[in-house]
């Protein structure tokens, strides 16, 4: 009996309308954690396999989807910090198969916890939400705003109703200062922003913003909307 022939492509990887969602939404992010990259999953099959009965997608789905993408050479993966999740984050080669107009970026250890935040607030955004927003990433922004000489890095943008919102995740307390000078720019830029902010950086933010506003009075802000960081990390 005669062998088969073998087609031409035989072991390339061919990408997935489920591939080029999630490595386009993780290179936006600069990287996600397996935790993160379950979720997105599971939220990619919710809205894209009618017949889905709400089962999560298994650790092990995930760990198969990460070396599937590490073998097509679009992905790396490593854990970075002891007894935390692995990381994930698009290859230079994945950033170019995916249509990304990013440089190669390896997370470092001392940003994992703010670019961890971002996304979090990021699948809160787009869970409450849904089709009515568009996230623009701080990775697309911030390429637009040294252009402009802007002298802050926002954390993103959203799009909702054809208004611009900036999107700022504060975990830490800055000086009076430095929370000025970036509350000022923020107004001067953005008809409306929504900080993400930490317990202990709530009081600060929070007369920084009174003091451009004019008012104490949350309900009488035009510019600026406070929302607790720990909602979106539930």
């Amino acid at each position: 009996m005669s062998k088969s022939k073998r087609r031409s492509d035989h072991g390339t990887f061919r990408a997935s309308e489920r591939d080029l969602y999630l490595l386009r939404w993780i290179g936006d992010q600069f990287a996600v954690n397996t935790e993160q990259l379950k979720i997105l999953m599971n939220r990619w099959k919710r809205d894209n396999e009618p017949a889905w009965q709400g089962e999560s997608i298994s650790d092990e789905t995930v760990k198969w989807l990460i070396n599937r993408w590490r073998k097509a050479g679009w992905a790396e993966s490593h854990k970075l910090l002891a007894r935390k999740p692995a990381w994930v984050w698009v290859s230079k080669g994945g950033l170019k198969d995916m249509g990304l107009p990013y440089p190669e970026y390896e997370p470092a250890v001392g940003r994992l916890d703010h670019i961890y935040h971002v996304s979090m607030v990021r699948l809160y955004i787009e869970k409450r939400r849904g089709d009515q927003v568009q996230w623009i990433s701080e990775r697309q922004v911030n390429v637009e705003r040294k252009k402009e000489r802007k002298g802050h890095v926002v954390d993103g943008e959203v799009v909702l109703q054809n208004t611009v919102i900036g999107i700022e995740v504060e975990q830490t307390q800055k000086s009076k200062r430095d929370l000025a000078s970036i509350v000022r720019e923020l107004r001067q830029d953005y008809e409306v922003t929504w900080y993400f902010v930490h317990e202990k950086a709530r009081e600060a933010v929070r007369e920084a913003i009174s003091r451009v506003e004019g008012t104490d009075d949350l309900d009488k802000w035009r510019s600026f909307v406070i929302y607790p960081l720990d909602d979106a990390l539930i």
